[in-house]
């Protein structure tokens, strides 16, 4: 199906709702405000801040371009499944955010959200998935500087976690058969629990407090 434009309402308009759009491109900034309970297919959004406060949703096979910067501000219940995640700080502090199988390359990504599952899916760029708490990570790539800073009660099982300060400040995390390489890994953390995980990189887990280590593998590279 060829993808088609879309303006939506004016101001003043009822937010749509129960609605399933297919194939088709936003282009306008805030095309979608304080929508609830849509299902997107396929679509395209370029303006920026698309979506905020959007409700109860599946986005499935979805495109943000660079363009589309805060594009899910303040969303609660979304389901991201497959697509493109071009745009920075698309989403901030959201709350039940399921991520399944997305590219995402755009820094700031999932900023203070709360109740995420994140599945099958690659991150890339700086700052992402910072002052989360209550997160699920279960195979996934991130890549950049400065992830998972002040990540509470959360979990991150079979990954891999590549860049400098991660999980700087992390509170009740446990992290399982991952491989973590970058500088100053887990400073300040308190209560972070490894097993079975291979961590490289230079003077990691200094300052960290309540530290459990089981069947893991620490290659400091600091003299070398």
């Amino acid at each position: 199906m060829a993808t088609q434009n879309f303006t939506a309402p004016g101001d003043g308009a009822a937010p749509l709702a129960r609605l399933t759009l297919e194939n088709t491109a936003y282009n306008d900034p805030f095309a979608l405000a304080d929508c609830r309970e849509m299902t997107l297919l396929g679509c395209r959004f370029t303006g920026e801040g698309a979506l905020p406060r959007l409700a109860d949703s599946l986005l499935s096979e979805c495109v943000f371009a660079p363009t589309a910067a805060r594009a899910l501000w303040g969303g609660v219940c979304l389901n991201l499944q497959g697509g493109e995640m071009l745009a920075p700080e698309a989403l901030f502090r959201a709350e039940t955010v399921t991520v399944e199988r997305m590219a995402v390359n755009a820094g700031g990504f999932a900023g203070g959200c709360r109740e995420m599952v994140l599945r099958d899916a690659r991150f890339e760029g700086e700052r992402l998935l910072t002052l989360c708490t209550e997160c699920r990570a279960e195979n996934v790539e991130i890549l950049g500087d400065g992830a998972l800073r002040s990540l509470t009660d959360s979990s991150i099982d079979f990954s891999t976690l590549t860049g400098d300060d991660l999980l700087w400040g992390a509170r009740d995390v446990v992290v399982t058969d991952t491989v973590i390489d970058g500088d100053r890994f887990g400073y300040f953390s308190r209560n972070l629990t490894l097993r079975g995980c291979l961590i490289t990189g230079r003077a990691p887990l200094r300052f960290a407090e309540d530290l459990v280590l089981d069947g893991c593998k620490i290659v400091d590279t600091t003299t070398q």
